[in-house]
């Protein structure tokens, strides 16, 4: 049975009507922004994840660094845990961001960054309520009394 095959038996894939999708490119291999298919083909990666955009695949230096980080902590589900390189990485994001940002969020799907909106929403309610200031009350509105629920 061929990947494809097994593919379509087995595997629902995201952002995809399958009753109407061509059959997904069955990716062998990928170095910098060049995906290889299995047929020998390059194409150009022009669609994947933002650090893939942003970095490229295989860079030796970020696999030697996931191996390493792999050896100690490969992962574990951040709700309810926590660990030394994301406190270490969020106080670095903290000292690069405007002052008065208190919170990191980090987030890997839509459905947690649809949750950090909530979450920044309701504490910026809460903040215009304490600073009594008309553009404060106008943002109030705009984000709706409804928010409270949260």
């Amino acid at each position: 049975m061929s990947l494809i095959e097994r593919d379509a038996r087995h595997i629902w894939h995201p952002f995809t009507q399958h009753a109407i999708e061509p059959d997904p490119l069955p990716v062998r291999s990928a170095r910098g922004s060049v995906l290889v298919l299995e047929d020998g083909r390059e194409l150009i990666d022009g669609i994947s994840s933002w650090w893939t955009s942003l970095h490229g695949h295989g860079r030796p230096e970020l696999v030697q660094a996931m191996a390493e980080q792999a050896t100690t902590l490969d992962h574990v589900l951040f709700a309810g845990t926590t660990h030394e390189p994301a406190v270490a990485l969020a106080e670095e994001l903290l000292e690069v961001t405007p002052p008065g940002l208190s919170r990191v969020f980090f987030s890997d799907t839509g459905s947690t960054a649809v949750e950090v909106a909530l979450k920044s929403e309701s504490r910026l309610t809460e903040a215009c309520r304490a600073y009594d200031e008309p553009a404060a009350v106008g943002l109030l509105h705009l984000l709706g009394e409804g928010s409270d629920a949260l």
